[in-house]
């Protein structure tokens, strides 16, 4: 699709929110659940997702909780693990942000690969964003923590051990951490709740010089 034809559907949308009945939701019929209740029960991470992620912003959308729901193992839960392993690991191997590792070019090739893959999402989610084309930067998200999760950790987890080998392992732990750190910087305007949680945690608590807040930083692109 081209700009100037993004632009003109944008320009004439009539964004409409149904609810799980299919009928546009109002207070006459009751078709919609209070949005208290949906940020006690999912949190509100997961229905800012459930709207980004879905189709274009302005486009009419179906609410739907299961959805909601489903969207809680299928990627947030994702990511929570992805961040408690690294936690876990490093609070067992006693390692702390600032302590020595092997230079970028030097690591293993997947440590660099990690690494490449985050600044292009960086990048690419930018644009997206610039372009108020919100889903398709939540798509980006999405397989870039696929690609994290599934192909870089699983592939790397036994170099978290502390029978490895010490440079390796201070090599996989800054590179995990640099992901991470980076990835909810890039998240944040999506998931401003969970992003900010994780960043806390390994960046403020972690005795990085690091600003008070994710929402705070400077957007990651160059210096990745």
């Amino acid at each position: 699709m081209n700009d100037a034809l993004r632009t003109e559907m944008r320009r004439d949308a009539q964004v409409v929110v149904m609810g799980e009945d299919g009928g546009k939701m109002s207070k006459s019929k009751r078709n919609y659940r209070e949005p208290n209740e949906i940020f006690d029960r999912y949190g509100a991470d997961a229905l800012r997702w459930y709207f980004f992620a879905n189709q274009p912003p302005w486009t009419s959308i179906r609410y739907s909780e299961q959805a909601i729901k489903d969207c809680i193992p299928e990627f947030l839960l994702r990511l929570w693990n992805v961040y408690s392993f690294f936690v876990t690991y490093a609070r067992l191997a006693g390692w702390r942000p600032d302590d020595a590792a092997p230079p970028v070019g030097e690591r293993p090739t997947l440590d660099r690969w990690i690494l490449s893959r985050l600044a292009g999402l960086a990048a690419r989610v930018e644009d997206r964003l610039a372009d108020y084309d919100p889903d398709a930067a939540a798509g980006s998200v999405s397989r870039f923590i696929d690609e994290l999760s599934t192909w870089y950790l699983r592939r790397t987890r036994r170099r978290f051990s502390r029978a490895g080998d010490a440079a390796d392992r201070a090599a996989a732990f800054a590179t995990l951490h640099a992901v991470l750190v980076g990835l909810v910087r890039v998240a944040a305007p999506l998931l401003p709740f969970l992003s900010e949680a994780i960043y806390q945690s390994l960046a403020v608590r972690g005795e990085v010089a690091a600003p008070d807040s994710v929402h705070l930083t400077h957007w990651p692109t160059a210096e990745l």
